[in-house]
C-alpha cells in the first residue's frame, strides 16, 4: 500500500526509501547508515546520522 507522506499520522509505521521527504518526528525501528537532512528545521547543513531505537535504548541503559 502506498500512502502520501502528508497522510501519515501519529503511530504509523512506514518504510522510507532513499530520497523521500517527510516532515515528521519519529523512531527509527530498523535501518543502517541512515542520515537525515534537518536543515529546514534546525539550520544545520550537515546530514545527521540516526541510530535504531534498539541501539539508542541500549546506550541509554548503559548510562544508568
Amino acid at each position: 500500500m502506498e500512502v502520501h507522506p502528508r497522510e501519515l499520522v501519529v503511530g504509523d509505521i512506514f518504510c522510507v526509501e532513499e530520497g523521500i521527504q517527510i516532515s515528521c518526528d519519529g523512531l527509527l525501528l530498523k535501518g543502517s547508515e541512515v542520515k537525515t537532512d534537518e536543515s529546514a528545521m534546525t539550520g544545520e547543513t550537515d546530514d545527521i546520522k540516526k541510530e535504531c531505537i534498539e541501539k539508542c535504548m541500549k546506550l541509554l541503559n548503559e548510562l544508568d
